[in-house]
């Protein structure tokens, strides 16, 4: 993240253009993990003859460089701060100067606080470590621009200093080859036999978990904001329904087995025997008055009731077996690709109900518990609910 966003204002200074608030809120991370950089609405042209100033109170203070606070002419190395004080943040959940319980402080404290010298982290690598402090440095000067800086951040080799989480000794572990031998006071296998999550005490697994997270959340959250304003919005003409357990049977032609229930989602029965394992068909009306997309962002739907003018109607459900992270995910299934159609639905649709011409989208899941993707059919706004039956 570090190096796409210094790389960043690297371009925009080498245009003349300072950014003036680079802070987490303004990386946005894109559906791939690539991070960018947002909001130029302070930007500003550098100008040699007119040094620009900043007013301390319409900058983000927890991230902004001494000079501003001194009230000082505003460089590129305030950007460069900025960036540094922003990876700071990440590594360690507040920003530098701060603590981890630290309300937003007034902007005289943090005048105050400008004296104090920026901690390092507990468990950073210190070449990490040194290159943000360098870039934090009280004078200008002495930091390095965006290109030195991302320059840096690209030459670190982090990812050889994980440490490895201790495994449990195995009663017959086999022994280790010459080129990596066993260690005298345990009989461990080497990590790369079993891998395994790594505890966040480096600074790069910090990052990657907590920063990350946090910055893809806030993210979403801009990005999909009126959409998930609506998730909630639930009909009330649509009762609650209990989940449907059904008795998986043993594929050999012995008699059944006892395995765990496979739960249907309230509102679907299933269709295994006709779609495929895990397909369940709509048992009661569920309606969506549009789906807001963006990018390559999972979509969501805004939930209306039947009756109501809508424009979509679910159709079909599946369980799903993998992490939701991009809508194209959907769109290239296989199993989605073969039951989310139009001659499906059809199928389902008493014959007045049946068109040509619907419009078939693809939904993935729009709770927090929901473990399945709907296929939504629709052509035009409408009122009153479609009927469906099990697909012949």
């Amino acid at each position: 993240m570090g190096v796409r966003i210094a790389d960043a204002l690297a371009a925009a200074h080498l245009l003349g253009v300072l950014h003036r608030d680079v802070k987490p809120a303004n990386i946005l991370i894109d559906a791939y993990n690539n991070a960018g950089l947002a909001d130029f609405g302070l930007a500003a042209l550098i100008d040699p003859d007119t040094p620009l100033s900043e007013t301390v109170e319409a900058i983000t203070p927890a991230y902004a460089p001494p000079e501003v606070f001194a009230k000082q002419p505003v460089t590129e190395y305030a950007d460069v701060y900025s960036l540094a004080a922003t990876l700071y943040a990440v590594l360690s959940g507040h920003a530098p100067r701060w603590s981890e319980t630290m309300e937003m402080p007034s902007i005289p404290e943090m005048i105050k606080r400008q004296k104090n010298p920026i901690k390092r982290i507990p468990g950073v690598d210190k070449g990490f470590m040194d290159a943000l402090l360098h870039a934090m440095a009280e004078n200008p000067v002495d930091r390095p621009t965006a290109s030195q800086f991302r320059d840096q951040l690209s030459a670190l080799n982090l990812s050889t200093k994980l440490a490895p989480r201790p495994q449990e000794p195995k009663q017959e572990s086999p022994p280790s080859p010459p080129s990596q031998p066993a260690s005298p006071a345990t009989d461990e296998e080497p990590v790369v036999a079993k891998p395994e999550p790594v505890p966040p005490v480096d600074g790069f697994r910090r990052w990657e978990h907590r920063g990350l997270a946090t910055l893809a959340i806030a993210a979403v959250l801009i990005a999909l904001a009126s959409g998930i304003a609506l998730l909630n919005l639930f009909s009330a003409d649509e009762p609650a329904a209990a989940p449907t357990p059904i008795q998986s049977v043993s594929s050999s032609a012995a008699s059944p087995t006892t395995t765990t229930p496979v739960v249907v989602p309230a509102g679907f029965v299933d269709c295994s025997e006709r779609l495929g394992a895990g397909t369940y068909c709509a048992s009661r009306p569920e309606c969506w008055a549009g789906v807001i997309g963006y990018s390559d962002i999972p979509s969501l739907g805004t939930k209306q009731g039947c009756d109501n003018v809508h424009v979509y109607q679910t159709f079909l459900a599946g369980r799903m077996t993998y992490d939701l992270r991009r809508q194209s995910q959907l769109d290239s299934d296989a199993h989605i690709r073969r039951v989310c159609t139009k001659e499906i639905a059809n199928s389902m649709l008493r014959s007045r109900d049946r068109r040509s011409d619907w419009e078939i989208l693809v939904l993935g899941p729009q709770q927090p518990n929901e473990d399945y993707f709907r296929c939504i059919i629709g052509r035009g706004e409408r009122t009153g609910p479609l009927t469906f039956q099990r697909p012949r």
